[in-house]
């Protein structure tokens, strides 16, 4: 995810789209960062049972934290640039399905409790929420107003 997260920006930075490659850049490479920050801080250790060995404390969920938080990115990226609208539906239903199955599959694997994927997600989306304020687009004063909601 890191990769697509890199090769976007550099995408948006070809598009002249400075503040959306910032903002692709915080949500993709360096969510890892909340992610141990988050865990360091909560130090609660994984379910006794898991089936697969992790060497990080358990909440919040990093899978589920970084991958809500770079799917908003890309979508943010790429829905303004689809033209169809079922496109659009498409691809915030397979995102949205992503990001479910994803928290699922920690719970199944029992390396994570139900509660460590709700705080990834919330997290993540917290996260994401606050690199777009931070990289919000700047008005544009000129012959330019119907690129004002873009994010750039």
């Amino acid at each position: 995810m890191r990769l697509i997260g890199m090769g976007m920006a550099v995408v948006a930075v070809l598009q002249h789209k400075v503040r959306m490659a910032l903002l692709l850049l915080a949500c993709l490479p360096l969510n890892g960062l909340v992610t141990m920050a988050a865990k360091d801080l909560a130090g609660r250790p994984r379910p006794v049972t898991e089936f697969v060995t992790a060497p990080s404390s358990s909440f919040p969920s990093g899978h589920a934290l970084e991958l809500t938080a770079s799917v908003l990115a890309l979508l943010t990226f790429l829905l303004p640039m689809t033209r169809h609208r079922w496109m659009r539906v498409v691809s915030v239903t397979l995102a949205a399905l992503g990001v479910l199955t994803v928290g699922t599959a920690r719970v199944a694997l029992n390396v994570h409790h139900p509660s460590d994927v709700i705080a990834g997600w919330l997290l993540g989306y917290v996260y994401f929420l606050v690199c777009l304020w931070v990289f919000r687009p700047l008005p544009i004063t000129g012959a330019e107003p119907a690129r004002l909601a873009e994010v750039r």
